[in-house]
């Protein structure tokens, strides 16, 4: 079993030493936890949100006092106090299906009950001709359009997973025939949309950056290549078995992230709107 308090060390399956990483929720006050705890919030996902919320339930298993109701369903009914409530979206491959599927969700009656609410598009859902300047426009119109129409809701944005780089005897030879290592031009798309995810709503703090929690190399560096001159983020493999989905370790390291950027969020809002335990829904 993983230790969260304090730092743990993963190992990476060739035996290499990986990520080490202190607990992000070390200094969350009950206050604050209470606050969070409160509030209703929705997430729409594939299979690497079922992963994250693994990771959820993995880091409050290792802690006692801290209660979150969280439950697998987009049915508004579930909204009537607080949840952490989490549905699957559309389908792989297709996002516009999972970006038009939230917007249903929402216009169904989870928009303006839920207080916090965001939607999570996938590795497989970029490749290496993805045209991802068309895909963010439809997923910034989207949600301006959402946040427009249900004001009381609070609309975070995620980064888009990375996958591995291939590495190895066949990584040399087709570099060496002048083709690029599997995972290099689908990973660079996927960080050009998240650069532009960054860009848009970062300055707002509103921004759960999973790809960079992803490729983080445990010394402040990333784990990257380079490709085309550019420096190409990837999965580190310490965190995945089959190069794309989380395994336990990056699940747990996922999940503390991921509630540490909630916490905060829930916590900025109480501040910014004077209230004290309030559900904001």
């Amino acid at each position: 079993m993983l230790a969260f308090a304090g730092v743990f060390l993963l190992v990476a399956c060739n035996g290499e030493r990986a990520v080490s990483t202190t607990d992000a929720l070390n200094d969350i006050s009950d206050e604050a936890w209470s606050e969070f705890a409160s509030k209703r919030i929705f997430f729409g996902h594939q299979s690497v949100g079922h992963n994250m919320m693994a990771g959820v339930e993995a880091v409050l298993a290792e802690r006692s006092g801290w209660d979150l109701n969280i439950v697998e369903s987009h049915d508004p009914e579930v909204f009537g106090g607080p949840v952490f409530a989490h549905s699957a979206v559309g389908m792989n491959t297709q996002p516009l299906t999972k970006i038009h599927e939230f917007a249903e969700f929402m216009d169904g009656g989870i928009g303006g009950v839920a207080d916090i609410a965001f939607l999570k598009l996938c590795y497989v859902d970029t490749d290496a001709d993805t045209d991802v300047d068309a895909l963010f426009g439809e997923y910034a119109s989207s949600v301006a359009k959402l946040q427009e129409t249900y004001p009381e809701t609070r609309f975070v944005h995620l980064t888009m997973p990375l996958t591995t780089v291939q590495t190895g005897p066949r990584a040399t030879l087709k570099k060496l025939l002048g083709r690029p290592a599997t995972g290099l031009r689908e990973n660079l798309r996927r960080e050009q949309y998240n650069q532009m995810i960054r860009q848009a709503y970062g300055d707002e703090g509103l921004v759960f950056d999973i790809a960079g929690i992803e490729s983080d190399a445990g010394d402040g560096a990333g784990r990257t290549f380079e490709y085309e001159g550019e420096n190409v983020p990837a999965l580190n493999e310490a965190y995945t078995t089959d190069g794309g989905h989380l395994n336990a370790a990056g699940q747990a390291l996922v999940g503390q992230k991921l509630l540490r950027f909630l916490v905060d969020v829930s916590t900025r809002d109480q501040e910014s709107d004077g209230s004290e335990g309030t559900s904001g829904g």
